[in-house]
């Protein structure tokens, strides 16, 4: 990013999450698993690069505004909370398609999609990097301990521990309910600890304004920490809903607050 602009990178992430779409496609379709492998390799891709957007939209912001922006950033994923499950029950079946295939497809489409949002944010904000700040330059070792590394490092584990978490339950999740339950529940399931990730960005960013930053990631590591505990004790259907909202509020609080960390300690060319 630091070499060619984030806006560039953000392009290319859309042409990887439009490869990923038709990879998967034709994996499901022909049941080829190192296909589908790929495909996932390329969707993660895609996320590690999407992941900047935050940076991109706390550039050139008072420090008071960040964590609020930080955390319109986090809404968005509200809509994929609602239209999401929508989409995948709808085109689990078809009867044009292998089952299950039209869902990898689609994400083809949002690749497009996504391309034309970043074309024309970018012309009317003009937030590529290497054309507004072509002065930044890379600070020798001494200067870049001025930086208080261990934020830094306490930014990213935190970020770390509250993704591996997240994803490790949620998988686990998902595993233990298509065993019992239908597809369309485990989806409702899933749907609603989506929207507990991305609800409390609508108060996160006053949280951290109001408490501080290091007392909202204890909170997110407490919530997180009882979610694990809930699992292992209760296995019921609704119990695992519980679990489950309680992991994508603390995964929320981990990843505002961690994120918060990393705009505020680290210089800027650490950031692209």
């Amino acid at each position: 990013m630091q070499k060619i602009g984030r806006q560039k990178v953000f392009y290319f992430a859309c042409w990887i999450l439009l490869l990923a779409g038709i990879t998967g496609f034709f994996a499901v379709t022909t049941s080829n698993f190192k296909l589908l492998i790929l495909t996932h390799v390329l969707m993660g891709i895609y996320i590690s690069c999407a992941n900047f957007y935050r940076f991109a939209a706390t550039d050139n912001l008072d420090d008071k505004l960040k964590p609020h922006a930080t955390s319109f950033v986090v809404l968005g994923g509200l809509l994929a909370a609602i239209v999401a499950p929508i989409i995948s029950t709808t085109l689990q079946h078809s009867s044009y398609a292998e089952e299950f295939s039209l869902i990898y497809g689609v994400m083809s489409i949002f690749a497009i999609i996504n391309f034309i949002v970043i074309y024309v944010w970018g012309r009317v904000t003009k937030f590529n990097i290497k054309n507004n700040n072509k002065s930044v330059s890379i600070p020798n070792t001494n200067k870049i301990k001025n930086y208080n590394s261990k934020f830094i490092f306490s930014a990213i584990l935190t970020g770390s521990i509250g993704y591996l978490i997240m994803n490790v339950l949620m998988i686990q999740s998902s595993l233990a309910m298509n065993m019992e339950h239908s597809f369309s529940s485990s989806t409702l399931a899933i749907q609603i600890h989506v929207i507990a990730i991305f609800v409390p960005s609508f108060f996160t960013g006053k949280l951290i304004a109001h408490y501080g930053v290091w007392r909202v990631v204890n909170y997110s590591f407490i919530l997180l920490t009882v979610s694990i505990l809930w699992g292992i004790f209760f296995s019921e259907y609704y119990n695992i809903i519980i679990a489950l909202l309680m992991l994508g509020v603390g995964w929320n609080l981990s990843y505002v607050a961690g994120s918060n960390l990393l705009e505020k300690y680290s210089p800027r060319h650490l950031k692209t």
